[in-house]
């Protein structure tokens, strides 16, 4: 039987399991190194199964492994080999997150929340970097207290807490987060200079 991939508790709905098994009859007898370019690009990239929930998806890379009855490794070798796969890279948010981030904290719960903030900020603005829609519910109410205590995240990691809030510096914290001075642009820095004065 065809194990589709599935969340922990879950069972794969039968029209996904029908989807599968005719894929394994089209596959069937057929060797990862016999396949063309053309068609493993087809398997990968077009051919869809039914989600579950009344629409489609593509086949997962696992799935389409276990029905060539290789493992993943191999199919992603073999694809990378014809050029049929790109290194995907991880999403780059230092744009909105102006901090070196030291390890230990790069999973913490405020950096969580704020790359959620970003991913739904670069999906509203139609970026390709945001493919998948996220669940934001946590930071956009996150976002809210946020924009109602007039605050921006602050960063130091050697505090023993080194994430807290502080208060916003209008025209120098233009996102969500406190801007170090050393990634402050010309504009901000002489908008932070002016406040100090004042």
């Amino acid at each position: 039987m065809i194990a589709p991939q599935k969340r922990r508790g879950s069972e794969p709905h039968p029209d996904t399991v029908r989807a599968l098994v005719e894929a394994k009859r089209k596959l069937a007898g057929r060797a990862l190194a016999d396949i063309p370019d053309a068609e493993l690009t087809w398997w990968l990239n077009d051919y869809l199964i039914p989600d579950g929930k009344g629409g489609e998806r593509k086949l997962m890379r696992a799935e389409l492994a276990d029905l060539l009855g290789v493992t993943r490794q191999a199919l992603h070798v073999r694809s990378k080999r014809s050029g049929l796969e790109v290194e995907q890279r991880r999403p780059d948010y230092s744009a909105y997150i102006p901090w070196q981030v030291e390890v230990a904290h790069t999973n913490a719960w405020w950096m969580q929340l704020l790359r959620l903030m970003a991913q739904a900020d670069e999906a509203a603005a139609g970026r390709a970097q945001a493919k998948r829609v996220v669940n934001t519910v946590h930071a956009e109410a996150f976002r809210k207290k946020l924009h109602d205590s007039g605050c921006v995240v602050a960063y130091d990691p050697k505090r023993a807490d080194p994430f807290y809030l502080v208060k916003r510096r209008p025209g120098v914290d233009t996102w969500w987060v406190a801007v170090p001075e050393a990634a402050m642009s010309e504009e901000q820095r002489h908008e932070w200079e002016k406040q100090r004065q004042e």
